[in-house]
C-alpha cells in the first residue's frame, strides 16, 4: 500500500475531517505535506477556476485528498458548498489577459521603443541625458511589461506617458520607429481603461484587514466599467470590454454564496445591496435568488 494510502487509513473519521480542515485554511501538517509532494503526479494538469497561481500545486494534493474530501464533506457546513471560494484578483488578471490578447499590438511601437531604451546601460545612459535636457527627472530604468501580468502592462504606459516627449526625442536620435501620435493616444485610452482595473486588482489584494465584504460592490463597478456605452466610439475599448466581458460572464455571473453573506453583514450594504445587485444583473430572478440567501442566512446563524 502507498505511503499516503496508510496515512489515509490509519486515522478515523474525524481526525479525516480535522485533517482536511487544517490542509484548506494553509495549515495542513508539514509531515503529511512532504508526503504528498512525494506522490504527486506527473501526468495529470489539475485546475480549479478562479484560484491563485501560486497555489496551483496545492491543487495537486486535492487530487490526492479526494477520498478525504469525499468522507469529510458531511462534516463541513453544507457538505463543504460553499467551502470554494475563487481569488477574485486572479479572475481579474484572467479578464484583462483575455482583453489584452485581442488587442496585442495596441501600443507596439510604445513597447518597442522602451525596450530599446532599457537593452544594454549606455541607451539607458543616453535616455536620461535626454531627460535631464528636458527637465524630467532621471530614470534607473523604465517597466516594460510581461505577458502573465496586465498590470505591467498599464505601470509601463504610467511611466511612458510620463516620458514621451523624451522617448520621441530618443527614437529619433537612435534611427528607431518614433510612435506617431495615433500611437500615443491609443496609449492613453488604453492606460485611461486600464486604470480602473488597477484600483479593483489593489482593493482584492489587500491582506491587511479584510475583503470578502468589497466583493459585491468591486464586481458592480467592474460591470458598470465594462458596460460602459463610451467605449463604443473606440474600436480599440470596444474589442477589448467586450472580450473581458465574456470572462466577466464566465466566473462572476454566479457569486459565491458566501460573498454574498459577507455583503450582507457588512452594515454598509446589508440585504438591500444585494437586492439592488439581482434586480440589476438577474431581474427575472431576483426575489427567488433573495429567498435563497435568506434560507442560507438562518442556516448559518440561526
Amino acid at each position: 500500500m502507498a505511503p499516503l494510502q496508510e496515512h489515509a487509513c490509519s486515522l478515523t473519521e474525524s481526525q479525516k475531517g480535522k485533517d482536511l480542515m487544517r490542509f484548506v485554511s494553509g495549515t495542513y501538517s508539514k509531515g503529511v505535506y512532504a508526503l504528498l509532494e512525494q506522490q504527486m503526479p506527473t501526468e495529470e494538469e489539475v485546475l480549479w477556476r478562479g484560484f491563485h497561481q501560486q497555489q496551483q500545486h496545492k491543487l495537486r494534493i486535492v487530487l490526492m485528498l479526494s477520498p478525504l474530501i469525499s468522507q469529510a464533506g458531511a462534516q463541513m457546513f453544507f457538505k463543504g458548498e460553499h467551502i470554494h471560494v475563487g481569488c477574485a484578483a486572479h479572475v481579474l488578471n484572467i479578464m484583462v489577459q483575455a482583453g489584452l490578447q485581442v488587442i496585442p499590438n495596441a501600443v507596439g511601437r510604445v513597447r518597442d521603443i522602451i525596450k530599446v531604451v532599457t537593452s544594454t546601460p549606455s541607451r539607458l545612459q543616453t535616455f536620461n541625458s535626454i531627460i535631464q535636457a528636458l527637465g524630467l527627472k532621471g530614470k534607473s530604468g523604465l517597466v516594460l511589461d510581461v505577458p502573465h501580468r496586465w498590470n505591467a502592462t498599464y505601470d509601463m504606459l504610467n511611466e511612458a506617458l510620463k516620458y514621451k516627449a523624451a522617448l520621441n526625442r530618443f527614437a529619433a536620435e537612435q534611427y528607431q520607429d518614433v510612435p506617431s501620435e495615433q500611437d500615443w493616444q491609443k496609449a492613453e485610452s488604453l492606460h485611461e481603461f486600464l486604470e480602473q482595473f488597477s484600483e479593483a486588482t489593489k482593493a482584492f489584494s489587500t491582506d491587511r484587514h479584510p475583503t470578502a465584504h468589497l466583493f459585491l460592490k468591486m464586481l458592480m463597478a467592474v460591470r458598470d466599467v465594462l458596460l460602459d456605452e463610451t467605449w463604443n466610439t473606440n474600436e480599440l475599448l470596444n474589442e477589448l470590454a467586450e472580450a473581458m466581458y465574456t470572462k466577466f460572464q464566465k466566473y462572476w455571473a454566479a457569486p459565491s454564496m458566501v460573498l454574498l453573506i459577507a455583503a450582507v453583514l457588512d452594515p454598509s450594504m446589508k440585504a438591500d445591496f444585494v437586492r439592488f445587485f439581482y434586480l440589476t444583473v438577474e431581474n427575472a430572478e431576483a426575489e427567488a435568488k433573495m429567498r435563497e440567501l435568506r434560507q442560507y442566512l438562518k442556516k448559518y446563524y440561526l
